[in-house]
């Protein structure tokens, strides 16, 4: 996984999966999961994803036979995961962007706008989908919480700060 998703990086920048839905899950043989899925959520949602679910199970596999007790576990685990990403499938209005979600729009768009020059791939893609016009709140027409909209403007301005004093040191 962390090969694929070093291969796939560029995502970070360009992100494109708005209108899908991740499910996410990890196998481990005695602890880690919340560690893995934390990192894989924000990956996952960085890029887009809208995460409904996640699942960390116990896994037998250099351990011997599981216990009784985290089979169950596993299957409502598993069960609970199934079910929210079913019901995340069936429902037609996209969800509200987090307050994570919203800083990442803005704290992505600063540096791929302010270095289009050096990066125009990613400056055409935020150029190409509407992300830096005036007013723009998150990279698709959603509902978003103007506090957070507040607080990711202020970090944005921010960053843009940060980037052009770089470019000013660097020449």
């Amino acid at each position: 996984m962390k090969v694929f998703i070093d291969r796939h990086s560029y995502i970070f920048h360009r992100p494109r999966f708005f209108r899908q839905k991740a499910l996410l899950l990890t196998t481990v043989g005695v602890m880690g999961d919340k560690d893995v899925l934390d990192y894989l959520n924000a990956v996952a949602r960085i890029w887009g994803f809208e995460v409904v679910a996640r699942a960390g199970i116990f896994s037998h596999a250099k351990m011997g036979p599981l216990p009784a007790y985290r089979l169950r576990e596993n299957e409502e685990k598993l069960q609970a995961a199934a079910k929210a990403f079913l019901a995340a499938l069936r429902r037609e209005t996209p969800r509200r962007p987090g307050f994570f979600d919203v800083m990442a729009f803005h704290i992505g768009r600063a540096p791929c706008d302010e270095l289009g020059d050096r990066s125009p791939a990613d400056h055409a893609y935020w150029a190409g989908k509407g992300w830096f016009e005036k007013g723009r709140r998150y990279y698709v027409d959603v509902p978003v919480n103007p506090v957070y909209h507040a607080l990711g403007a202020v970090a944005e301005w921010y960053m843009r700060r940060r980037v052009r004093r770089d470019l000013r040191e660097v020449g």
